[in-house]
């Protein structure tokens, strides 16, 4: 059937039970007869609402059968359930037997979420989780570098649970077991639980700018989802479950300063409890509505507008400008991260953690390994820093590692090409340092300082292709460092 004859049968069977909900002899579910609720349709899938007794579930029964002859679409059997609640155990297999219909439990998913009259539990989001790790468990035999996880793990582990997150508040412990997830398929690759992790998840939660890796906070950006909500509950929206919840529980009340009723379902409260986040985001005397009204766009509610207002305010990062730089290449933007924090393996650090290791340098042989000698204290590593440079066409006294930061934090930040070259080859550089070192320990390979070297220049020619600007500053590096 056609989309547009599916639309017309389904006003047909609108028509047909609002015909039913004026027959005497039918009775409305509980907290339904002021707005007229019957049913409920979304594409193929209905609900409909009656009370428990023989007569409402014939006269039920005979309008659906009328639906049914008049466009040839029946009910699955198979596939229906009818719940029941409160009543007597012989009036209850009447109506068993009246529809044809098995008896199911609550709760149960309608549009992939759980329906429950309870308040959500973690057992009835146990399918998220299990998504979440079966798309892990997929990843998990592919290499991929830690720049490629964190961006897996920003756009599809977490554009599973934003549909979920978006209708209500997600369970503290599932929100926790979906980040133990994420955090260990970072650092580990796997999703055997692990507590390894280089630095704390909330600290990649936290902006670019910040020193973090813009990570989504889940428990915030629920939170700020719901305010979508409330916008719609302020607003009265034309739905059927504002109109429901202003009949029976908010009755013409303040949100912003009514108390949370009591006997409303648990989604209503967290929903109603939410103008509280909106007071923390309110500036002199604006209303619930005109706050919330901040954070619409073109119509439409931004939730990371909401999300950017409730995220707690951290200060700004010296080596921002490298941070937000975009003509790094991914791989080498993330291990720079962890060098600027510091959370590289070097011997040093792993001392501190009781691991024993081969205390020299792998590249001098002479001082032991620490993370400031690695980085430009040792005389290779110096070195080989001093010769890009100079093929980059920069002479300079070389410092300390801090020194080169600032340096490089300064030169980022301005807008010309030989900036952008510099700081793309100093990310690279870094990486190198590492990857060498790795090599030689691990591997007992060997540090050839002219490949490392002619490596780096290739790939930032190989990457100026692609930046017109870049064209002419790369016609005077013709040659190898």
């Amino acid at each position: 059937m056609s989309p547009y004859l599916f639309v017309i049968a389904m006003e047909y069977l609108q028509r047909e039970m609002n015909q039913l909900a004026i027959q005497k002899e039918f009775k409305y579910y509980p907290k339904c007869k002021k707005l007229g609720a019957t049913h409920i349709c979304f594409a193929d899938d209905l609900l409909m609402f009656y009370r428990g007794d023989i007569n409402s579930v014939t006269k039920l029964q005979e309008t659906f059968n009328r639906f049914s002859v008049a466009s040839g679409l029946q009910a699955n059997a198979e596939k229906s359930s009818i719940y029941i609640t409160g009543i007597a155990q012989h009036i209850k297999e009447q109506l068993i037997e009246l529809t044809g219909y098995t008896e199911g439990s609550l709760s149960f998913k309608y549009l992939g979420v759980p329906l429950s009259p309870r308040k959500l539990n973690i057992h009835q989001c146990l399918s998220l989780v299990k998504k979440i790790t079966e798309r892990v468990r997929c990843w998990s035999a592919r290499l991929l570098s830690y720049s490629g996880r964190i961006q897996l793990i920003k756009s599809v582990l977490f554009g599973i649970q934003t549909y979920w997150a978006q209708i209500f508040l997600l369970p503290k412990k599932i929100m926790k077991m979906i980040k133990i997830i994420c955090r260990t398929f970072l650092w580990t690759g796997s999703t055997e639980c692990s507590r390894k992790a280089l630095i704390a998840w909330d600290k990649l939660c936290q902006p670019k700018a910040t020193g973090g890796l813009n990570v989504i906070n889940m428990k915030i950006w629920n939170k700020a989802a719901l305010l979508k909500h409330l916008r719609a509950l302020a607003m009265k929206k034309d739905t059927l479950w504002i109109k429901w919840a202003h009949n029976y529980y908010i009755k013409n009340k303040d949100i912003a300063e009514m108390d949370t009723p009591k006997a409303a379902a648990w989604v209503i409260r967290k929903i109603i409890e939410a103008s509280e986040d909106v007071k923390q985001m309110r500036s002199g005397q604006n209303s619930l509505i005109s706050t919330l009204e901040t954070l619409v766009k073109q119509g439409k509610f931004q939730i990371h507008r909401a999300y950017v207002q409730m995220h707690p305010q951290f200060p700004k990062v010296m080596w921002k400008s490298i941070h937000l730089h975009t003509h790094i290449h991914p791989r080498f933007k993330f291990h720079l991260w962890l060098a600027i924090h510091q959370r590289l393996a070097t011997v040093d650090r792993l001392m501190k953690f009781g691991i024993q290791a081969p205390l020299e340098c792998v590249f001098c042989a002479t001082n032991m390994e620490a993370f400031e000698h690695l980085y430009f204290g040792c005389p290779k590593t110096h070195k080989l820093w001093d010769r890009v440079l100079k093929w980059l066409g920069i002479t300079r006294q070389i410092g300390s590692w801090q020194d080169e930061l600032n340096w490089m934090s300064r030169l980022a930040s301005r807008k010309n090409c030989k900036a952008e070259m510099t700081t793309a080859t100093f990310a690279m550089v870094v990486y190198c340092i590492w990857r060498e070192r790795n090599s030689i320990r691990f591997n007992k390979g060997r540090y050839n300082m002219d490949e490392v070297c002619k490596e780096i220049a290739m790939h930032i020619h190989i990457q100026g292709r692609k930046k017109t600007k870049w064209q002419k500053e790369l016609e005077s590096l013709n040659n190898f460092p």
